[in-house]
Parts: structure tokens; C-alpha cells; sequence
């Protein structure tokens, strides 16, 4: 098992609850792949900037669970079609996140501080591992919970506007760090002008291949038991400590 995946999934989690904790140089520069983002246009006012920066933080602050529907596209370079797959996507402070996959299968990703389980019912498999000696430097090194210095010790940032989703803010993360390079090209994080949370969320890794979700039905501060977060696996389920599931194409990640 090799930290980088865990790292690469954790991100994509973290920028989800996290957007509102990030900060954009004052001095806003062209992004580095603006051209694979058609027609987008770089805040540059500093005080514009600040002001939503500051509203970033306030929703931050007060954000303790986030519920959505979620659609999931996922383009990977050796197939023509599209991977699309959908479900619900829960969250509650600090660190338990759940993706509830019911189309076009059954699947649960669920992680804590302690624990990563993939379950696929209708395969009757898991895939579980323990992350605890991992979990606090990959929640650090994504900045969930820290402050608004620490991420751009690993991101060039930059806040834009895209005229294909004109409610939106669009904050570009472009790693910083030859590590992260190697699997990450950059964070696209489509982020509602209203209510200051994600709409879209698209992951582009560095041979190409990308996944987008896109959010709908958003709850904020909705009631979530602690029991929503316990999955209780059969006794006739096949469980291992391996991460197929990652790379398997049915299996989204």
C-alpha cells in the first residue's frame, strides 16, 4: 500500500469540505493550464478577492455536515465512453466522509480518521485498511482544518470565473510539489456564488484522465447520526486489505 493513493483520494475529499479554507495570492496570476479551461477569466481585483475570501471562511467555520446528490464522470484516456456513476455523498466534521454509490451498482467509500473500507455488496466484497498513522499528515497536507497559508505551501492558486457556469467561482489548485505532480495536473473547483459551496469538482490527473462530480440537492448542517458512518459487513463477504478498487473501472477510482 502506497501513500500516494491514499493522498489522492483524501484530496479530492478535503477540497470538497475545505474550499472555503483557501487563500489566493492578492497578486492573482494567469493559471497554468488555462488553456484547457475554454474562455475563463482571472479575478485580479485584490479587494473582490479578500472579500470573498473572508465569506470563504465564515461558511467554513460554521460548516459541520454537507449532504448532496452526486453525479460522477470519469474520462479515462483508454476508453471512448465515459465512466458515469451516481449516489449520495455525506460528511461530517472532522473526518468522516461517505460516498453512497447506487448507479449503475451498489458501492460505499467510506473513510474516517482511522479507517478506509470499499464495500461492494453485490459482489460481496470489501476492501478495508487502517490509516491512522497516515490520516493527520494527509488532512494537514491538504489543508482541512488548517490555516489559509498552509495550502498554498503545496498549490498555486488561482480564482477565476468561467462563463459556462456563470453562478459560480472557479478556483483552479495546481500542485506545487514534483511528488504530487507525478499523479495530480491540477484541482478545478466550481464553487456557488450564493451559498459559497462546491457545485462541481473536477480531479485531472497528470496522464489525463479526469473525474468530475457534479452536486446537486445540497444540505448544510443537516442531522447526520453517528451510525451513519458504521457499516456493518456480512459475515459471508470476502474482505481484504488490498486497493483494486482504485484502479478497477467499474469500480469509479
Amino acid at each position: 500500500m502506497k501513500i500516494a493513493k491514499l493522498i489522492v483520494l483524501f484530496g479530492l475529499l478535503a477540497v470538497l469540505i475545505g474550499a472555503a479554507a483557501i487563500s489566493v495570492a492578492p497578486a492573482a496570476e494567469e493559471p497554468k493550464r488555462a488553456h484547457s479551461i475554454p474562455n475563463i477569466k482571472v479575478v485580479t481585483d485584490v479587494e473582490a478577492v479578500t472579500a470573498l475570501l473572508k465569506r470563504f471562511d465564515e461558511v467554513q467555520l460554521n460548516t459541520q455536515t454537507m449532504i448532496a446528490n452526486f453525479v460522477e464522470e470519469k474520462k479515462l484516456q483508454l476508453l471512448a465512453e465515459d465512466q458515469i456513476q451516481a449516489g449520495t455523498f455525506y460528511y461530517s466534521k472532522p473526518s468522516s466522509f461517505m460516498w453512497e454509490y447506487s448507479k449503475p451498482d451498489d458501492k460505499i467509500i467510506l473513510i474516517s480518521a482511522e479507517q478506509l473500507l470499499i464495500y461492494y455488496p453485490q459482489l460481496k466484497k470489501a476492501e478495508e485498511i487502517d490509516i491512522t498513522r497516515y490520516s493527520k499528515r494527509i488532512l494537514r497536507f491538504f489543508g482541512l482544518g488548517q490555516p489559509t497559508t498552509e495550502l498554498r505551501k503545496y498549490y498555486d492558486l488561482t480564482l477565476a470565473e468561467d462563463p459556462a457556469m456563470p453562478d459560480t467561482y472557479l478556483l483552479i489548485l495546481d500542485p506545487r510539489k514534483r511528488r504530487v505532480q507525478k499523479r495530480l495536473d491540477s484541482i478545478r473547483i466550481w464553487i456557488d456564488r450564493e451559498m459559497l459551496v462546491p457545485r462541481q469538482v473536477e480531479y485531472v490527473e497528470a496522464d489525463g484522465d479526469s473525474t468530475r462530480f457534479t452536486f446537486r440537492n445540497l444540505e448544510i448542517n443537516s442531522a447526520i447520526s453517528p451510525a451513519k458512518y458504521v457499516i456493518k459487513i456480512p459475515p459471508d463477504v470476502e474482505v481484504s486489505n488490498s486497493f483494486s478498487g482504485f484502479t478497477g473501472v467499474q469500480q469509479g477510482y
